[in-house]
């Protein structure tokens, strides 16, 4: 073996367990090699049934997973391709089915969201479980 192709496999394998270290990951969750998660992963907690689709960007203090009480070992977080999520996030699946979010979705941040998004929607604020909008003070006044 080339020493480049050492030194890729080894930035790789590096890469993988800071980044299980930094963003309290469980080890059982997959992160696809384009994603791109900012800020050293400071904060970001990600559980093990979440499902990433490619080119994905994750800001720093983000939470995306299943609550312990709506845990049925069965349900996921299926995120999609094209997806940006902002600061301070939470993506809770609190349902016993999966939560999907869509294709080129953009979650802003600060935002909440409890039920899945579909393609092609820019989110911000609470999307609760009937996807209804719910913005704040700020939004409003607009």
């Amino acid at each position: 073996m080339n020493a480049k192709k050492y030194l890729i496999q080894e930035y790789q394998y590096w890469k993988y367990l800071i980044l299980a270290y930094l963003t309290h990951n469980d080890i059982k969750c997959k992160l696809p090699k384009d994603i791109k998660i900012g800020h050293g992963c400071i904060g970001t907690i990600i559980s093990k049934r979440v499902k990433f689709g490619s080119n994905c960007r994750i800001r720093s203090c983000t939470n995306i997973g299943t609550p312990k009480e709506y845990d049925t070992g069965s349900n996921w977080v299926i995120i999609g391709n094209n997806v940006d999520i902002g600061v301070k996030t939470s993506i809770m699946n609190c349902s016993h089915g999966d939560l999907v979010i869509g294709d080129n979705v953009v979650i802003g941040a600060g935002s909440m969201v409890f039920s899945s998004v579909p393609s092609n929607t820019k989110v911000y604020g609470i999307w609760d479980k009937h996807g209804i909008l719910k913005c704040s003070a700020c939004c409003k006044a607009k």
